[in-house]
């Protein structure tokens, strides 16, 4: 992986590989759950992505599903292992 220094978002961007995840999240899911490994509040996540909460919790509902797991810790550690390739 390498990392844009253009990149404003600070996201990491993949070489070579095409929505680079196992779960098929869209970019904004990947973005919310970014946020939620950082540590972040769904207020603060709406904030950051100028979105209402209420769309942050709906995005959430789909990463836990996606991700087959209960809660915000369990969703940061499986992001966390696929990103560092555990």
């Amino acid at each position: 992986m390498t990392q844009n220094p253009g990149n404003s978002t600070g996201r990491d961007e993949t070489v070579g590989r095409e929505n680079a995840n196992p779960w098929k999240l869209s970019e904004r899911e990947q973005d919310v759950l970014r946020l939620i490994s950082a540590g972040k509040t769904n207020k603060e996540i709406a904030s950051v992505l100028q979105i209402s909460i209420h769309t942050v919790d709906a995005h959430i509902r789909r990463i836990f599903s996606r991700l087959g797991v209960r809660n915000r810790v369990q969703a940061a550690l499986a992001w966390h292992g696929y990103r560092h390739g555990s």
